[in-house]
């Protein structure tokens, strides 16, 4: 497994957390909800109402220990991030972007065709051909 694929599946990790987040807020919320129409109803008996309180406060237990987790993976993520874009602002010259704007725009072209089409630019000002292959 390379190092981008590990890391574009800790990203889909952190995206699933964020999704799961969202359900339990939602439910939490309509809980919450619920929780104060039974309270208001004077027909519902008293064990009912506090086993509805006693899901609700584990549901909020649930979204604090989620939270927290989200919290931990964040950090590492953007500490990845921030280590990838300082690396990149190192090796990314004028050379690299043109030539990876090139490989883009000549993707579907037969190889013979690309030679030539695609050239760099030395900073000398002299032209160089380079294979895609």
């Amino acid at each position: 497994m390379s190092y981008k694929s590990a890391i574009d599946i800790y990203h889909n990790d952190l995206a699933n957390l964020l999704k799961m987040l969202d359900v339990y807020v939602i439910n939490y919320r309509n809980l919450v909800s619920t929780l104060n129409d039974i309270n208001l109803n004077v027909l519902i008996s008293k064990r009912k109402k506090r086993r509805a309180i006693k899901q609700v406060e584990e549901l909020g237990c649930i979204i604090d220990v989620l939270l927290e987790s989200i919290c931990k993976v964040q950090q590492c993520y953007l500490r990845y991030v921030k280590m990838k874009c300082d690396v990149l602002c190192e090796i990314i010259n004028w050379d690299f972007i043109k030539l990876e704007i090139e490989q883009e725009l000549l993707l579907n072209l037969d190889t013979d065709f690309k030679h030539k089409f695609l050239s760099i630019y030395s900073p000398k000002g002299n032209s160089s051909i380079i294979d895609l292959k």
